[in-house]
């Protein structure tokens, strides 16, 4: 019997088809695979969903404290109809994407000076560890004195949150990258820009993409805990006030849409990131998240 190689992956553990080659359809084996493996997550969906919905009927749930599933879809019928829902979505996911991007583009080069400069991580990298592991939330109140009331004060927060994220994936990749790589393509007359962009970013970019995922959750656990602090909209204020009303019905609706959100965006991130990976497949420094 022949076994794999150790850069193989089982077919029956790989959820999407996009890990095969773009320029190949996936094979009938790999597509049962993903057919199977949204299936039995479904299942478990329709399961917990039969469950509470017996739970209800029988009278076994407080229906003020944990309303029936029809209740919360008709809460989310009236929210949507009504706009409220979409307005606060809206406000929330311009919190969560500017605050990523203020991340990102802030992370990556810091991230790059402080693995590649030695002058410069002897000067930042105590300080990084030393404001690392401080809660966002923590400069919460000086965000407010800072920034005042406004939308300033919650992308503050949230670039903080999601700038130490990155930051660090950038370093760990940086470090794991391979430096024969970059001495081979020096001895072959290879400028800075070229050895950045052919040699460096390729093998650095999963530690970076895995990165942003991280961030993104991050990202999202922070806006809501913001809004319910001080703000008056978005998907967090949303959740809060209704618990104030006992609109649990509301509460639901605000959580499940978060979560429904927060695998869209990671799943888009699952996807481009497969796809930058294939785009250097084969190249120094690849590796597989």
């Amino acid at each position: 019997m022949t076994e794999p190689s150790p850069t193989e992956a089982p077919t029956d553990f790989l959820p999407l088809p996009a890990v095969v080659d773009p320029g190949k359809s996936a094979s009938p084996g790999q597509r049962r695979s993903v057919i199977t493996y949204y299936l039995c997550g479904a299942s478990t969906v329709v399961a917990l969903l039969a469950a509470w919905h017996v739970a209800a009927k029988l009278h076994l749930l407080n229906s003020t404290l944990m309303p029936s599933p029809g209740d919360v879809w008709d809460a989310f019928i009236v929210m949507l109809s009504s706009g409220d829902l979409i307005d606060n979505i809206e406000v929330s996911l311009y919190r969560i994407v500017a605050g990523f991007a203020l991340g990102l583009v802030t992370a990556v080069p810091a991230g790059l000076l402080i693995a590649r400069v030695r002058l410069v991580r002897a000067f930042l990298e105590p300080m990084l560890e030393l404001i690392r592991p401080i809660p966002a939330l923590a400069f919460f109140p000086l965000a407010i004195l800072w920034f005042g009331v406004g939308e300033a004060n919650k992308l503050f927060i949230m670039w903080f949150g999601t700038f130490f994220v990155i930051i660090v994936s950038v370093i760990e990749g940086v470090h794991n990258f391979d430096a024969v790589y970059l001495r081979v393509a020096k001895n072959l007359d290879a400028s800075q820009i070229q050895l950045f962009r052919h040699v460096l970013l390729p093998g650095i970019l999963p530690f970076i993409l895995e990165g942003n995922r991280q961030a993104i959750a991050t990202a999202f656990r922070i806006v809501v805990s913001a809004e319910m602090i001080a703000a008056q909209s978005g998907l967090g204020f949303l959740i809060l006030n209704s618990a104030l009303f006992y609109r649990t019905d509301r509460v639901i609706v605000g959580i499940i849409v978060l979560g429904i959100l927060g695998m869209m965006f990671d799943r888009l991130l699952v996807l481009f990131t497969r796809g930058v990976l294939l785009r250097y497949k084969g190249k120094p420094g690849e590796m597989s998240i």
